[in-house]
């Protein structure tokens, strides 16, 4: 009979140990960046938009990226296809409302800020956010940040990749 308490004992621990990873341990209120962030390089001065959420298995990649002109926060033109795919992403917020998405947005070290925001990087996130709130998505859902940016993406007076894109899942 010990023999038998000792087993369910044992099973009981696995399952509380899988239990307990899958919907306590992980449930802290904050988000989860996927690792959509790493594949996207920040060195890499390809103008390629990468949206991978690996929850929800969205996949889409753009050639195009939203452009900047030096020391300005405002985004250039977007072309028809980039205009497309980021309606499929509203669509995508819309679709999964645990879905959380950070925008990071880069500057150069030599920019001049001229904006109310710490750098030039949070101030073209935020204007990239409010592209998305315009098209619909939920501000809840969106999260920016400012980085340092490679000087070898400048071309002329134009930043090529302005911002990059990581999904993550919030927390309840």
């Amino acid at each position: 009979m010990r023999t038998f308490y000792l087993i369910l004992l044992f099973l009981w621990l696995i399952v509380g140990y899988f239990l307990c990873k899958k919907y306590i341990c992980n449930n802290g209120g904050s988000a989860e960046t996927s690792a959509a962030a790493a594949i996207s390089s920040d060195e890499d001065c390809s103008m390629k938009l990468i949206f991978r959420d690996t929850t929800s298995n969205l996949n889409i990649v753009s050639d195009s990226n939203f452009q900047f002109e030096k020391s300005n926060d405002t985004y250039l033109s977007l072309d028809d296809d980039l205009k497309i795919i980021l309606g499929n992403v509203v669509s995508h917020l819309g679709e999964n409302p645990n879905t959380l998405m950070q925008i990071k947005g880069f500057y150069l070290p030599d920019e001049i800020n001229n904006t109310d925001y710490e750098n030039l990087g949070i101030a073209r996130a935020n204007a990239v956010k409010a592209y998305f709130l315009e098209q619909g998505a939920n501000s809840d859902q969106l999260r920016t940040i400012g980085r340092d940016g490679n000087i070898n993406c400048m071309e002329g007076n134009t930043l090529r990749k302005g911002i990059t894109i990581a999904f993550g899942t919030a927390k309840r």
